[in-house]
């Protein structure tokens, strides 16, 4: 035997138990904003098509007050966007953290020169600058900004993060010893199970079915009258929300915990995650039942394409299999970060006769695919190309051809399941048909939305195919834009608005949208210059 395989297999072991058990340093890091500590959001809270990489202090929805430094370190990045995080500063820390403070409304004045000489060298107001070490050093509890609304925000408040400088993965504050009065318990909202299609039915059917979970004397429960049936490979999904004392912002929770029979079949907890993964949100949550407006529910199971690293144990993927007559205990317990913990104890009837139960009919003339293969179909009117690894389950893949519609220019083409969730971009080629010479240029490829409104996709041009990259299933067709943008003035340097001596305008476009990156689609021109 290899000597060096035993301790190559302890460290592995020894890494993988550790892996949600990591230690972090409880005092190193200082408040960044002199208010009390009510959040506005949590790490990993769901987002859409992202999982929220901080946490969010509330400032009563006011700006300008003073965000500090948690620690010494030094001013290693300053990134300014229109959208995202709007003006944030990047802090490096010496013991292998990086702390980002992010929606600032404006930082010190020697950053805030320095950023200046940037913007009026590239002519651009977006900055995103990589600073020395030595350059600008920062202690702990200074001031480095003022708290905003800047970006992608829906009020003002200050977003907060701690990455792990390595691998620049953002870890939950909360692990680091900061202390959030919080008393009240997460809400079960509703459960959902999930009947895996052609292997599980639940009461008559292997379509997923919903049931309210009430308060009543005796705790939680699920108000029926008689035990839910089920039989074959099930899986728990639950509708959750979490709040803080005094505070109406509706929170994220921190672990989740289902065992049936005593058996614990499913855990995790929002430790760490990373930014690569985050899309992976969509395998995470049931997507279908967030399409038809039921809501979020995250999964107590892992899609076989879902990637996340967050789960603690997912040898059996968190299904369980009824496969016996009898009466299941099942338990579920969710817990926030203060340890606030609901939980919610009912029984399932698993019943063999529902093993007669009719199952879903299958679609005509489909593609079966799987996560880990691609997919490329190319017809006369149509190409479509579906990289690997762009779905999370068995998927049986259809798309049809109808007639063009009235203005448009192309057949319509109903490609894929939009209830079906896409971690790739998919690419959409169609031929036009009887489009003019002179709209070429104008051609785009659309998608509709539930209200059968065009929405823009794309228009790459090809010999004869006009192309979109797409990260959603849908209804497909070729449009023209023939309205251009809007310009409109929000206040003068002059005018007394939050923004102070700056000139406000609001660029609006109803369709194709403003041609933004590398600021190729905009210029200002003042007084010639």
């Amino acid at each position: 035997m290899n000597r060096n395989v035993l301790p190559a297999v302890i460290c592995f072991l020894l890494a993988a138990s550790t892996a949600f058990s990591q230690s972090y340093p409880k005092n190193f890091f200082g408040n960044p904003i002199d208010t009390p500590f009510i959040l506005a959001g949590t790490f990993g809270e769901i987002r859409p098509d992202h999982f929220h990489t901080g946490i969010d202090f509330s400032t009563v929805n006011e700006q300008g007050k003073p965000v500090y430094a948690a620690a010494d370190g030094y001013v290693s990045r300053i990134k300014i966007s229109a959208v995202g995080f709007g003006k944030a500063m990047y802090l490096t820390h010496p013991n292998g953290f990086v702390t980002v403070y992010a929606h600032l409304k404006n930082f010190t004045e020697p950053v805030e020169k320095y950023i200046r000489k940037i913007q009026n060298k590239n002519e651009s107001f977006e900055v995103d600058e990589s600073l020395d070490a030595g350059k600008i050093k920062v202690k702990k509890g200074s001031v480095i900004a003022w708290s905003g609304n800047s970006g992608t925000s829906s009020g003002p408040h200050l977003h907060f993060e701690i990455r792990d400088e390595r691998t620049e993965e953002p870890i939950n504050p909360l692990l680091f010893g900061y202390q959030i009065t919080d008393h009240l318990k997460p809400e079960i909202k509703s459960v959902r199970f999930y009947p895996v299609p052609g292997q599980g039915v639940v009461v008559d059917s292997d379509r997923p079915r919903s049931y309210d979970v009430v308060a009543a004397p005796e705790g939680l429960i699920i108000p029926v009258s008689d035990y839910i049936q089920v039989f074959g490979k099930i899986g728990f999904e639950f509708s959750l929300v979490d709040h803080q004392e005094n505070n109406p912002s509706p929170l994220g929770i921190y672990s989740m915990q289902l065992t049936v029979d005593t058996q614990q079949v499913f855990s995790m907890k929002y430790d760490r995650l990373n930014f690569s993964d985050g899309r992976y949100v969509n395998a995470h949550i049931d997507y279908e039942a967030k399409y038809d407006g039921e809501g979020i529910y995250e999964r107590c199971f892992r899609l076989t394409g879902d990637k996340l690293k967050f789960y603690q144990d997912t040898t059996g993927y968190g299904y369980f299999e009824f496969n016996e007559d009898g009466v299941h205990d099942v338990s579920f317990t969710v817990t926030d970060f203060s340890g606030n913990s609901s939980v919610l104890n009912f029984q399932l009837l698993s019943y063999s006769s529902l093993s007669n139960s009719t199952y879903q009919s299958q679609p005509e003339d489909y593609f079966a695919m799987i996560p880990d293969k691609g997919l490329a179909i190319h017809k006369s009117d149509v190409e479509i190309v579906i990289p690997a690894n762009s779905i999370y389950e068995v998927l049986l893949f259809t798309n049809k051809q109808s007639m063009r519609q009235n203005g448009y220019y192309a057949s319509t083409f109903e490609i894929g399941d939009p209830h079906v969730p896409l971690h790739l971009p998919v690419t959409i080629s169609l031929k036009p048909q009887h489009l003019p010479d002179d709209l070429k240029p104008k051609a785009v490829v659309v998608s509709f939305d539930k209200k059968n409104k065009p929405v823009y996709e794309g228009n790459d041009w090809g010999p004869e195919f006009l192309s979109a990259k797409t990260k959603h299933f849908g209804t497909f067709s070729i449009a023209v834009d023939t309205i251009p943008p809007t310009v409109s003035i929000l206040s003068l340097p002059g005018d007394d608005n939050p923004e102070g001596r700056a000139l406000r305008i609001k660029m609006k476009d109803d369709f194709s949208g403003i041609n933004l990156p590398g600021n190729t689609g905009r210029e200002m021109v003042v007084d010639g210059i």
